[in-house]
């Protein structure tokens, strides 16, 4: 993807973001990355339900942090996060009903 056009999409996602209410995603070397937090609101979890899933091994930790230590999210993170959210959800609702 040309630098232009990268530079555009990113700005893009800022925006989108930054309407939806969260905080400015951090790029580093061209990749995108999400703080805790973020990542907490975007999927519906609290963080210490995200922080008890990583500590479990159900979902891996990011791979990157920034210079105080805390976790940065790609959006491959998230999505993956994202389906453990569904699969929750759906074991919670499959339990509710008895099945």
């Amino acid at each position: 993807m040309p630098v232009r056009a990268n530079i555009i999409k990113t700005c893009q996602l800022y925006l989108r973001k930054f309407k939806e209410g969260y905080g400015m995603p951090i790029v580093m070397k061209g990749q995108t990355y999400y703080r805790t937090r973020d990542v907490c609101e975007m999927v519906g979890v609290s963080k210490s339900t995200l922080l008890r899933w990583i500590s479990s091994g159900l979902i891996r930790d990011a791979s990157t942090r920034d210079r105080r230590g805390w976790r940065l999210f790609t959006e491959a993170d998230i999505k993956r996060i994202e389906d453990e959210v569904h699969k929750t959800q759906i074991r919670q609702i499959s339990q509710s009903e008895g099945v």
